[in-house]
């Protein structure tokens, strides 16, 4: 799109919107739709062309920190939020804070909070100075997927809003939402920013909503011993209610793939009362250690192997879990009491994990 027909479709964006029209638009994530944030009427427009739930409010487009104060009760917003918001606005990541206002827009949730975020995307921050905020949510049917493309978008939809910016969104997944009304902030959604990238910036654990998966991923050199036994104490320890929610994996920096499980690593895990004699060895691959929301190592120097991939910031040495900080060792081909002594230094780290998550999940 050249200069001119920028600024052309910017105009006419513009102009549907102040009319309190509702238009179809590109973001940094997916495709949306978007009204005037004061428009109660194409709000509701929204609601009818997506067929979705009232109880799900929309959300807040704005194109400066400034325009906060329309939103956000009066008050400092403190040194956390100021620091995610430097960190990662314009960006993929929804903040949600009490409310100001009690109306009955309908980006205000029934306990009062609303959610807002800068996007990552020169359109939209240009048209949103002509018109104002916008009330926004993604542009397909509820419980279908996101688009990335204006093409792409549902047919019935194109036909019943008021235009559409023919742009693509950059395609990223539905932007993470953190709620930062109360302390300890708590996500509500998993989307690009990760929890780990959140809590490195703040320095501060966060809150997890009982709807969202937390992927476990442990590792060692051949995942015959080590990972597969710590996989096995993280599903022992953690409460029977975590357990279809919080998915835990292991594998090897270089194993022999298709290995069963070492014969005294089975027979300790047995001791326990755990059975993984369907353990069969796996290499780590990009997929999985995007998968992962945590990774938890053996030795240093598998930590050093996954930084040089580009993993560093979600990885942690698993005796740094307890008072012992010396890296766990193999005992691969030494007698049944070296397991027994590997599987007693897991233990005390792996039980404050699953304390962790406990915390996290509020149980």
């Amino acid at each position: 799109m050249n200069a001119l027909t920028r600024k052309l479709e910017i105009e006419k964006a513009g102009e549907v919107i102040k009319k309190g029209g509702v238009i179809a638009l590109p973001t940094d994530t997916v495709m949306g739709l978007g009204t005037h944030f004061l428009n109660l009427k194409g709000q509701k427009k929204i609601y009818s062309i997506k067929k979705r739930k009232f109880d799900k409010p929309l959300i807040i487009f704005i194109n400066s920190k400034n325009e906060l104060k329309k939103f956000v009760m009066p008050l400092k917003l403190g040194i956390l939020r100021e620091k995610i918001i430097s960190e990662f606005w314009p960006g993929p990541l929804t903040l949600v804070f009490k409310s100001k206002l009690n109306a009955n827009f309908l980006w205000i949730s029934k306990d009062k909070k609303v959610g807002i975020r800068i996007p990552d995307y020169p359109l939209i921050l240009e048209l949103i100075d002509k018109t104002g905020p916008l009330a926004t949510t993604s542009a397909n049917v509820s419980g279908k997927s996101p688009v990335r493309g204006y093409k792409r978008i549902d047919s019935l939809i194109k036909k019943q809003v008021d235009y559409v910016l023919p742009e693509n969104s950059y395609g990223l997944p539905p932007s993470t939402v953190l709620d930062v009304s109360t302390h300890p902030f708590k996500l509500l959604r998993k989307g690009p920013v990760s929890i780990v990238t959140i809590e490195e910036t703040i320095l501060r654990k966060i809150k997890l909503n009982r709807d969202i998966t937390l992927n476990i991923l442990f590792i060692c050199t051949g995942n015959t011993c080590r990972s597969p036994m710590a996989m096995g104490l993280m599903k022992k320890y953690l409460p029977s209610g975590l357990r279809k929610i919080v998915r835990i994996k292991s594998r090897g920096i270089n194993p022999v793939p298709g290995s069963r499980l070492s014969e005294n690593a089975m027979k300790v895990l047995k001791e326990m009362g755990m059975d993984l004699s369907f353990h069969k060895a796996r290499p780590i691959d990009v997929e999985t250690l995007e998968w992962a929301d945590f990774i938890f190592v053996m030795e240093r120097k598998h930590f050093a192997r996954l930084s040089y991939l580009g993993f560093g910031e979600k990885v942690r040495l698993l005796s740094g879990y307890s008072s012992n900080k010396m890296d766990i060792y193999d005992p691969y081909g030494k007698d049944i009491e070296e397991y027994r002594k590997v599987l007693k230094l897991m233990k005390n780290p792996i039980k404050r994990i699953a304390e962790d998550i406990m915390w996290r999940y509020e149980i």
